[in-house]
């Protein structure tokens, strides 16, 4: 589990006691979708006028991803001041450098929202899942 991410520089395990849920690498690579090609529809013309060349070529949209982590602790109260704390420093940065260091990648991500937490009430771990926005894919940092 340590050294599997880190967010801000910090492990995800060491400083929250979080790790990412299966699916999460896929979820990381997957969705890249090209912007929408600049186009002249005429009604003289066959078909559309698209410029695609050297000087403008198709360009990477940005996009939304959800990801899930599962946060525990020694005790309960550990893994609700764990959960408390990532949910703070997420909340808190502008753009949240995650690093996925299996993948060799970092990603620039801003925080959107917590779309579900499920609390294991009589546990010592949660699952949250968390929707970013990268505003540009092409961005990233070959760690």
């Amino acid at each position: 589990m340590v050294g599997q991410a880190t967010i801000n520089n910090n492990d995800l395990f060491l400083c929250y006691g979080a790790s990412l849920v299966k699916g999460a690498y896929k979820t990381l690579l997957q969705g890249l979708q090209a912007k929408e090609i600049v186009k002249n529809t005429s009604r003289i013309e066959h078909g559309d006028r698209v410029v695609i060349t050297e000087d403008y070529p198709i360009k990477i949209a940005s996009r939304e991803l959800s990801l899930s982590f599962v946060i525990e602790g020694k005790t309960r109260s550990e893994m609700l001041s764990n959960r408390k704390s990532f949910l703070n420093d997420l909340i808190s940065s502008t753009i949240i450098k995650f690093n996925a260091n299996k993948l060799g990648l970092g990603f620039k991500f801003v925080f959107r929202e917590v779309t579900e937490i499920v609390d294991y009430t009589n546990n010592k771990f949660c699952t949250i899942q968390i929707k970013f926005y990268e505003p540009n894919p092409q961005d990233r940092i070959n760690l």
